[in-house]
């Protein structure tokens, strides 16, 4: 009885963190040109800012 009772409860969390990510990435693709959605900071976001400064001292060269 109370395995029953366990498999029900995993299978239910299962669904619900299954249904939550697949919310998530149906969410997240309306901002598909923000590489950095909901991003704490990474080294992509370092890479894209250094870039920029980096095409930006270019333009005041020329």
């Amino acid at each position: 009885m109370w395995q029953e009772v366990a498999i029900i409860f995993i299978g239910i969390f299962t669904i619900i963190i299954v249904g939550y990510k697949i919310y998530q990435i149906l969410l997240y693709k309306k901002n598909i040109g923000n590489k950095c959605i909901n991003c704490s900071g990474c080294s992509l976001k370092n890479k894209d800012i250094h870039y920029s400064k980096r095409i930006n001292n270019q333009h005041l060269k020329a």
